[in-house]
């Protein structure tokens, strides 16, 4: 790899320093807001008495856990600040629960997260966006929430009031890491998707898996980032993507560990195994939901062992192929995968350190990370294919070039010929011998070099005289052969004067005589019990026309 130049370094750091500079000066005139949205939200996390079984909590913040079984109702009650803005919403979470609000013990919102059955909706985790009455000022807030899903249980989200437009600008300010990362991957795996199909040189599919893990990890950070009612309404959507996005990842990167990093071909049919192993289970997930046997979330645990089992199976492998055939594509997979578990350490530090404000940044960043470095060893990847195959296509040219004149050779004939006859009922096509008569007399008298320039004047007017009727090629030293697609015996004798005649053209601007005898014959296939025999009688009917060119040659030499 090429390092960076230095002027394109200079560029680098002097932009860094610009953006830097930028929003340093920034931070000193942050005193006035002239946002469109601005953003005035109030968050009601104090005074909240919490109510459950028979027990109460008092003044208490939100949020908070009360680790309750499922099925259990608790209360939550707080009174609503004497604003005088216009905040005519609230802004909850609801974590696959059921939550009824009132306002002075009337209710004002209702929102049910349960279903059972066939093709039950999952339960899923909304934002619920409640309209409060115009006199809502100092008046007492009262939640009823229930969860039918143990691990839901006694949780209370936050709650935010404000406008409707302010509270969303909140929410999306809140997560606008998740949305950045969302937009460059999927984008970025969209493109690499399409070019995939269309590229012609690559030697397998990871730039296909490659895209659409891109786009399934941005799927997925979109979901784990809150966001995805901002792209649909469906709830069997929202509830289920997760779930189905972490296999579908599996997949994927599956799939791209088996075409760009394993070598041996029992390593990769193990990996398409897990591989298939992976999406059965997306199969399986699907269906318990549907069939109303499991949701999403109860299936969580299972659908985790699993994956960690198959991360565990690719890790063993991939160890086994760096151990056994010092496969170095494993040691560079292995350093990109350092990426996900720094990003991983830097999580856990910073839920112990409450900085909850950072919460899935690091899985965020470490993912672009981590299929950034995929994106590039993939750009290496088609770089070198790329040279491969333009070096590729130089050397079949080669081998199908004539060097002296630049024209098909022996080779080329036989490839085309090859392509005349494969065809399931070959059409009739027409074939001529030409030969360079007295070769061996002009390289004997005026030298090789003119020799030279006898044959390349010979195939350069050949070429011309069947141009658009048939191909030119030179198979021997005096020897040329035109494969004609139109058989037509007029079109033959037309381009056969106009060879004629350049021939005595050139003959009357050298110093040396220049002339062919020509042979030709129309293949039809029932006519012959084989091509060989039908070569042979063009080679004849060449031959027949050398000698009479020679004895009008030998004539007209006498009666000078």
């Amino acid at each position: 790899m090429k390092p960076i130049n230095k002027s394109k370094l200079i560029t680098l750091a002097f932009a860094a320093f610009l953006i830097a500079a930028f929003v340093f000066i920034s931070g000193y005139f942050d005193d006035e807001n002239y946002r469109i949205v601005k953003g005035d939200v109030v968050l009601l996390e104090q005074e909240w008495n919490v109510y459950y079984e028979d027990k109460s909590i008092l003044n208490t913040y939100l949020p908070i856990d009360l680790d309750l079984d499922s099925g259990v109702l608790y209360k939550a009650e707080t009174y609503l600040p004497e604003d005088t803005s216009r905040k005519d919403h609230l802004l909850l979470r609801s974590s696959m629960q059921d939550i009824v609000v009132y306002l002075e013990n009337i209710e004002i919102y209702r929102h049910e997260n349960s279903s059972y059955g066939v093709f039950a909706k999952p339960p899923a985790s909304l934002w619920l966006l409640v309209d409060l009455p115009e006199d809502y000022q100092g008046k007492k807030l009262t939640l009823d929430v229930t969860s039918e899903v143990s691990a839901f249980g006694g949780m209370l989200n936050e709650v935010k009031m404000g406008r409707a437009q302010d509270l969303l600008y909140d929410l999306i300010k809140s997560q606008f890491t998740g949305i950045i990362v969302f937009v460059i991957l999927f984008l970025t795996g969209f493109i690499i998707t399409i070019f995939s199909i269309f590229i012609r040189f690559a030697k397998d599919n990871r730039l296909l898996y490659l895209g659409f893990l891109s786009m399934s990890a941005s799927v997925w950070i979109l979901s784990e980032a809150k966001l995805m009612q901002f792209f649909t309404g469906n709830r069997f959507v929202i509830g289920g993507i997760s779930y189905v996005m972490i296999p579908l990842i599996g997949v994927f990167l599956s799939l791209y560990i088996k075409e760009a990093v394993l070598s041996q071909h029992i390593s990769k049919r193990l990996i398409k195994g897990i591989s298939l192993g992976q999406a059965l289970m997306i199969l399986g997930i699907v269906l318990l939901q549907l069939a109303g046997l499991r949701a999403f979330i109860d299936t969580a645990r299972y659908m985790n062992l699993i994956m960690s089992i198959s991360i565990l199976m690719i890790i063993s492998i991939m160890i086994y192929e760096f151990e056994r055939h010092r496969n170095n594509n494993v040691r560079r997979m292995f350093k990109y995968t350092a990426v996900i578990v720094i990003s991983t350490a830097l999580e856990i530090a910073a839920f112990y350190n409450n900085l909850f404000e950072y919460t899935s940044t690091f899985y965020r960043i470490g993912m672009l990370i981590f299929i950034g470095l995929l994106i590039y060893d993939a750009y290496i990847y088609l770089k070198e294919n790329l040279e491969k195959n333009k070096e590729h296509v130089l050397l079949e040219k080669l081998a199908y070039k004539d060097f002296l004149t630049g024209g098909g050779n022996r080779s080329a004939y036989e490839r085309d010929l090859e392509n005349l006859k494969s065809k399931k009922k070959i059409d009739p096509f027409r074939l001529v011998i030409l030969d360079l008569n007295d070769l061996k007399y002009i390289n004997d008298t005026f030298g090789h070099n003119v020799g030279d320039d006898a044959i390349k004047a010979t195939y350069y007017l050949a070429k011309e005289a069947f141009q658009g009727f048939g191909e030119c090629y030179r198979i021997g030293g005096d020897e040329f052969i035109v494969l004609m697609d139109k058989p037509d015996k007029d079109i033959y004798k037309r381009c056969m004067e106009n060879l004629r005649l350049g021939l005595n053209k050139k003959k009357s601007e050298s110093s040396y005589p220049i002339d062919v005898a020509a042979g030709s014959g129309v293949y039809m296939e029932n006519s012959w019990s084989n091509y060989s025999e039908f070569y042979h009688h063009v080679d004849q009917n060449m031959y027949l026309d050398k000698t009479k060119r020679k004895t009008i040659s030998t004539e007209a030499v006498m009666d000078t």
